[in-house]
């Protein structure tokens, strides 16, 4: 099992001993052999997590990227690029870091996670000699957290059970279509309904985030919409001062059977304890990438 943490700037490698303790702050009890498991992390990480999978305003500027891949081969870890949905501004934004990990760390297993279907292909088509991943965002499924029980509807028929446990990485046409446009890896999270389990691709490497997935995202934030102007909030921005960085925003008042907190421009679910558990002693994650989002969420 490879295991990664994201990261957001190079001194947040100082404080891998920490995230163990934020996992547990978030669940409170677990089972000895779970808090065993997350007690372990720090000590087995391989690779760094850097950019932002949903907002073009947290992804670094190159003399950071340049600054977080120091630190990452000091530290003996590969390093993966977050990337956002974007437009053609951000797409060109983002192609100075690609010619960075393109000529500084070809060798050294970077890669590139595209959430945009436009950046996905820019980046095979300009710059192939970096590894491409299908990122989260690109695997649709249901994820409402209002569903209040989810094996009543699960049980009302067979397509209303798939409903709830299918997603658009577990469908053989997308599969081969990942592997025609050159695709290395499907970035996931565990889905909130049905079975706690991942399917696997042959061909295809498989990432899944931990301790949260996501819901729902969008150009609109709420959190950096706080000290904007009457009549300037909740707009799309051309740029941001970021103030959700640091900030994570539990959701009170929704009726869920699950946790909710948002972090700047995104909700995301906690996954139940039942989930870390399986993450801890199933052996059918042993071939997976957990991608732990304890610091830069």
């Amino acid at each position: 099992m490879e295991l990664a943490v994201h990261l957001r700037h190079p001194d947040q490698l100082k404080e891998l001993d920490q995230i163990t303790a934020l996992l547990l702050g978030l669940y409170g009890d677990l089972d000895p052999e779970v808090r065993a498991w997350l007690r372990s992390i720090p000590d087995r990480v391989e690779r760094l997590y850097v950019g932002d999978e949903f907002c073009i305003h947290r992804m670094p500027d190159a003399a950071a990227l340049e600054a977080l891949m120091r630190t990452a081969d000091t530290s003996g870890c590969r390093v993966t690029l977050l990337t956002p949905p974007v437009t053609d501004e951000g797409l060109e934004r983002c192609a100075s870091l690609f010619r960075l990990l393109e000529t500084q760390a070809p060798d050294a297993g970077a890669e590139v996670v595209a959430n945009d279907w436009g950046l996905l292909a820019a980046v095979r088509e300009r710059h192939p000699r970096l590894t491409v991943a299908a990122g989260r965002l690109l695997n649709k499924g249901f994820k409402d957290p209002r569903l209040a029980d989810a094996p009543s509807v699960a049980g009302i028929s067979g397509e209303a059970e798939a409903l709830l446990a299918a997603c658009t990485f577990d469908v053989s046409p997308f599969e081969q279509k990942m592997r025609a446009l050159g695709v290395g890896r499907l970035e996931r999270d565990l889905f909130p309904y049905g079975e706690v389990a991942m399917k696997t691709v042959a061909g295809l490497g498989a990432s899944l985030y931990f301790p949260f997935g996501c819901i729902s995202t969008g150009r609109v934030c709420w959190i950096a919409s706080f000290e904007a102007p009457a009549g300037r909030r909740f707009r799309p921005v051309d740029a941001c001062r970021r103030p959700c960085n640091g900030l994570l925003l539990e959701l009170g008042g929704a009726a869920s059977q699950f946790r909710l907190f948002e972090g700047g421009n995104t909700v995301f679910y906690l996954y139940p304890p039942s989930a870390l558990r399986s993450l801890a002693t199933d052996e059918a994650y042993e071939n997976v990438r957990l991608v732990c989002q304890g610091l830069a969420i």
